[in-house]
């Protein structure tokens, strides 16, 4: 028998217990951010990771003699070998005539990275995305849309309900006024410590948020507003979007208000689904939601691709004993079989490195050295760049197939 002082809950302390919590949540995510600053620097301006000679020759798309010829001068480790930043990298490509540019008359893409279910990967996909495209000479905006911040944490290198003031999220842009972007004194868009990646960031502000603009939805009749509550985000995008290529939506794993804001503003869909059965049945109900947001708003998008995420290869078995490789690739054919062009060819594999990064507030495109084996590494950067390489030329045939149809 259970002894009678066991505590089972907080009963009447309940407000007091969760603010304890909270506080103990809070003060334990500071000491491992403030660790990760001490060796890194802060989340904004850490110092810019550094590629080598093969690697930063890779993306000038020279070979690495012609890139130590071409650029003597560039800063040297302790061993005495060139290290370049991307924005050299990007430089030095411009000037060689490799660096891709978006089509003039071409216009910067929305990509609403949403789903039904949590624990597929979602934001990490996203940042990875954006750290991907940015070593394209893409000009990226990640913006965070989940109360769960965990995007923020992760690009921003900050404990958002700590660090963040009203004044530094995108509140009161989507609650009251969109035009409040174009204000010099707003602060919601911030750097990174990734070349050509900004953030605007959230916090848990953003759930009453949520609220707020339902309620404000409900109650249209009464809403001065001639902006719909759930068409705010596309009206601050519209005033800020041209100062980029790619924006890159992180949804919360709902269709809540926050959702709708960010697909009525998108223009393009990457959902991240991973290969089970559950998954596959979350999917088919957020389909559901789709068309019937499709439906009601009159929304095209034109661009829609099925993510696999955290696909694991082979024979292993997970803590229950299933076998998850040979399920997943089961389910990979499922999947290609009944969504068809959809499904992009690259799939994001699960990585431990990538996870490993993540922890680290970074992801496998901004760290220099393995965090586990090198060759988890190499293998986790080989599955970023090969579906950040898919999306990126996709991006390149929507933005031809934009400007052709201006000619």
């Amino acid at each position: 028998m259970e002894s009678a002082n066991k505590w089972l809950g907080p009963g009447e302390d309940t407000y007091a217990y969760f603010v304890e919590l909270n506080r103990r949540g809070s003060e334990e995510l500071t000491q491992v951010r403030n660790s990760i600053n001490e060796r890194e620097g802060d989340g904004e301006h850490r110092s810019e990771r550094t590629w080598g000679a093969l690697q930063a020759s890779e993306l000038i798309g020279r070979s690495a003699p012609w890139l130590r010829e071409a650029d003597p001068d560039v800063t040297r480790n302790e061993a005495g070998h060139g290290r370049w930043t991307l924005g050299r990298i990007l430089d030095i490509s411009k000037e060689a005539g490799t660096l891709y540019q978006r089509p003039k008359g071409s216009s910067a893409k929305i990509i609403a990275l949403t789903k039904y279910k949590g624990g597929v990967g979602n934001t990490t996909n996203a940042i990875h995305l954006g750290h991907g495209l940015a070593t394209k000479g893409l000009k990226v905006l990640l913006w965070d849309a989940d109360a769960q911040s965990s995007m923020t944490q992760i690009a921003g290198g900050v404990v958002p309900d700590i660090e963040l003031t009203d004044e530094d999220l995108p509140i009161d842009l989507l609650e009251n006024n969109p035009e409040g972007i174009l204000d010099p004194s707003c602060s919601v868009v911030r750097g990174t410590y990734f070349h050509n990646v900004d953030l605007v960031p959230a916090n848990s502000a953003l759930n009453e948020l949520e609220l707020k603009l339902i309620t404000q939805y409900l109650n249209s009749d009464e809403n001065d507003n001639p902006i719909g509550p759930h068409y705010r985000l596309a009206a601050v995008l519209s005033h800020i979007k041209e100062h980029y290529d790619v924006i890159l939506i992180d949804c919360p794993p709902t269709l809540g208000i926050n959702s709708m804001n960010a697909l009525l503003s998108a223009d393009c869909i990457i959902t991240s689904l991973k290969p089970e059965l559950l998954d596959r049945a979350s999917f088919v109900a957020f389909t559901d939601g789709l068309a019937g947001l499709a439906s009601i708003h009159d929304k095209e998008f034109n661009y829609f691709r099925i993510l696999i995420s955290q696909y694991q290869d082979g024979i292993s078995r997970d803590p229950k004993g299933a076998v998850a490789g040979s399920v997943h690739k089961k389910t990979e054919l499922i999947l290609r079989t009944l969504y068809g062009e959809a499904v992009m060819e690259n799939m994001m594999h699960y990585s431990k490195e990538i996870g490993n990064a993540a922890s680290h507030l970074s992801s496998v495109l901004s760290i220099e050295k393995p965090i586990g084996s090198r060759q988890a590494y190499k293998r986790a950067v080989a599955v970023v760049s090969a579906v950040v390489d898919e999306v990126f030329d996709d991006l390149k045939l929507l933005w031809e197939a934009e400007t052709d149809n201006d000619e």
